[in-house]
């Protein structure tokens, strides 16, 4: 097997540079308000500690409704107008929601706080330019997986960060609020490194691919229509788009009740939450870094099986998940936050199989469109999922959210191996990847 280009692995242009660099900060930013939002939700509804959880996730449902649709509309500005301006509109729109969550000392400021975050796609904006310069195959899962890496650097530094200055106020509330400063500082500075991209993305390279996979591709063709080409790409990549949304719904009920059992089970304060946060997105950076390709290669770079397999660990993982909470405290605790770090490393090569095995079967042209439908329906589950994770949680104890993530991954994968053999026995797609393509990695 031949091994992947030395340029590509070693040396980055300078774009890339740049884009790596937001999406550190893009996660940066977002994360040192993250682990506060929950507390921040108590202190400003003035709730109960029942009520609080509510608030909370009420506050998720309506930002995961205006990601569904800003989504969309991210996906054609991108293809339409470039990359260049659609991230300085991106960290625009990142800035002004900060800086209005640093001065929301009430209910309806937090949900405005929310509205300019219709715009805010910073790691679709990133997946559009890898996908549009960077060949498919095991070089794409390289440049998509370097850039979950970055993302992850920014998700490890920011919790503990945001709840580490935060604690040095006195007033709790006066230590979020200037939290959310240094996070709109962070996006301004975000806005003036993206003017120095180009504004043309590079064309992607031709890639080996099968004859099937040619003739698929060519379905979206770049004179359709925006609806032809949505139908297009339902067509072509229906059953990954299918288990994103089923999936992002499950991840969603694991995320909104992650933080409350931290908070209200464990009895855990911001800055240990914080410290916790930044321990997992630092073991999944590393994770990403070191294990992502190697695992691709066992699967013998059949996205296919990665994804079936991914749905498979998960599964297993929040089963286990339900016992923890029958174990005394400390190993309650740890067991808990062992097995969310084996969920979450299954979870990103799950997202990076279905989004490399999708972006293959486009054309250039409507990556950016089919990015964002994938954003949009993964925020789209997002939607009504918070509600019923804190029902579960409220109403069931910490163990029932992770038997029913259990539950939805194994319909899941019922769902995708039924239908990818049905196509494939069938013709209608074809084998993931040629094996010329094969490389090591």
């Amino acid at each position: 097997m031949s091994k992947v280009n030395d340029s590509h692995v070693f040396r980055l242009t300078t774009s890339e540079v740049i884009v790596y660099t937001n999406v550190i900060l893009y996660a940066m930013a977002y994360q040192l308000n993250r682990p506060l939002e929950v507390y921040l939700s108590e202190i400003v509804g003035n709730n109960t500690d029942t009520d609080h959880s509510y608030t909370y996730a009420n506050l998720q449902s309506w930002f995961s409704l205006l990601q569904t649709i800003g989504a969309l509309i991210c996906g054609m500005f991108l293809d339409r107008l470039g990359y260049k301006y659609g991230c300085v509109l991106i960290f625009i729109s990142s800035a002004c929601s900060y800086y209005i969550l640093s001065i929301s000392t009430s209910i309806f400021l937090l949900y405005l706080s929310k509205i300019p975050t219709i715009l805010q796609h910073g790691y679709l904006a990133s997946q559009k330019v890898i996908c549009d310069t960077v060949p498919e195959g095991s070089d794409r899962v390289v440049a998509l997986g370097r850039l979950v890496v970055s993302y992850q650097i920014g998700l490890t530094l920011g919790p503990y960060a945001g709840s580490k200055i935060s604690s040095y106020w006195i007033d709790r509330a006066s230590g979020y609020y200037f939290v959310g400063k240094v996070a709109a500082l962070i996006s301004i500075f975000q806005v003036l490194l993206s003017l120095l991209l180009p504004n043309k993305i590079i064309e992607k390279k031709e890639n080996c691919i099968t004859s099937t996979q040619s003739q698929q591709s060519e379905i979206v063709n770049t004179k359709d229509t925006i609806y032809e080409k949505v139908y297009s790409i339902f067509k072509l990549v229906g059953i990954q788009l299918c288990t994103k949304i089923i999936s992002g719904t499950a991840n969603s009920i694991t995320a909104t009740t992650f933080p409350l059992i931290l908070k209200d089970h464990f009895n855990l304060n911001e800055v240990e939450s914080g410290i916790i946060y930044t321990a997992i997105s630092f073991t999944n950076a590393i994770s990403n870094l070191f294990l992502l390709s190697p695992l691709i290669k066992c699967f013998g770079n059949d996205y296919n099986f990665a994804i079936s397999s991914s749905l498979q660990f998960i599964a297993i993982c929040s089963l286990l998940q339900c016992f923890c909470f029958t174990l005394p405290s400390a190993p309650t605790l740890f067991g808990f936050l062992g097995l969310s770090i084996i969920y979450t490393i299954f979870q990103y090569l799950l997202a990076t199989s279905i989004t490399t095995d999708s972006t293959r079967r486009v054309k250039p042209s409507s990556t950016g469109l089919l990015l964002s439908i994938e954003h949009s329906l993964f925020a789209l589950a997002r939607v009504f999922a918070p509600q019923v994770a804190v029902f579960l949680l409220k109403s069931y104890g910490p163990s029932s959210p992770s038997f029913i993530v259990s539950c939805i991954y194994l319909i899941v994968l019922v769902i995708f191996t039924f239908f990818t053999n049905y196509f494939l026995n069938n013709g209608i797609i074809s084998k993931n990847i040629n094996p010329s393509e094969t490389k090591d990695m």
